[in-house]
């Protein structure tokens, strides 16, 4: 693997994705499907084997600038997953920022923290 690039995030994640196509593929008895796990586990094979290694931390520093979109985006949705027992989540009708408060409290009034305004729910 000397003057080879070697695996990175990107890397793994075509490794899971062409894995997972093929578990997916096994699955249904598509063939079609099984066939296209092959791609992503092709490329990743090549981004490791590859020499051109400024190309590959360019191609790698795309992907985590698209994945950091995607974890935003997905994040909240975890944390409202993680907390739907124990807490509620309101948005502030003036700013849209979310907050949470603990659930089982009755009527109570809600402090937004980033504009100070005052609103009332029931937990």
């Amino acid at each position: 693997m000397t003057g080879r690039y070697g695996s990175d995030q990107m890397t793994m994640a075509l490794f899971v994705l062409g894995l997972a196509l093929s578990v997916v593929g096994m699955l249904c008895r598509s063939f079609p499907v099984q066939l296209l796990s092959y791609l992503p586990l092709g490329y990743g094979l090549y981004r490791s084997f590859s020499r051109n290694i400024g190309r590959r931390r360019m191609e790698n520093a795309k992907f985590l600038q698209l994945w950091d979109r995607v974890r935003r985006f997905f994040r909240p949705l975890y944390f409202r997953l993680r907390d739907w027992k124990t807490h509620r989540y309101f948005k502030c009708p003036t700013c849209r920022t979310l907050v949470r408060v603990p659930r089982g409290k009755g009527r109570i009034c809600i402090s937004c923290p980033k504009c100070r305004n005052g609103f009332i729910k029931k937990t």
